[in-house]
């Protein structure tokens, strides 16, 4: 079984890419091709994703990230 880990955004320094607790690899939500981790699943309630599963392909580490209310809150998503 591989390991499962959680990341609060809210407690980091948000940025494009992050590390991945497992093996250091870069994490970016700008790798559109699946490059670096898998999206597993996305949990949304009142059009705010709650949380975002996803697995690292290098090390397949499984990271549950939570705290994107605070990146709705400062506008980092479209509303469109």
């Amino acid at each position: 079984m591989h390991e499962v880990l959680k990341i609060d955004l809210n407690e980091t320094r948000w940025s494009v890419s992050f590390p991945c607790p497992g093996c250091g690899e870069a994490i970016s939500p700008e790798d559109k091709l699946g490059r670096h981790f898998d999206l597993l699943e996305v949990k949304i309630e009142e059009q705010i994703i709650e949380e975002a599963i996803i697995r690292c392909t290098t090390c397949r580490v499984v990271i549950h990230l939570v705290g994107f209310d605070l990146l709705a809150r400062i506008g980092c998503f479209d509303e469109s």
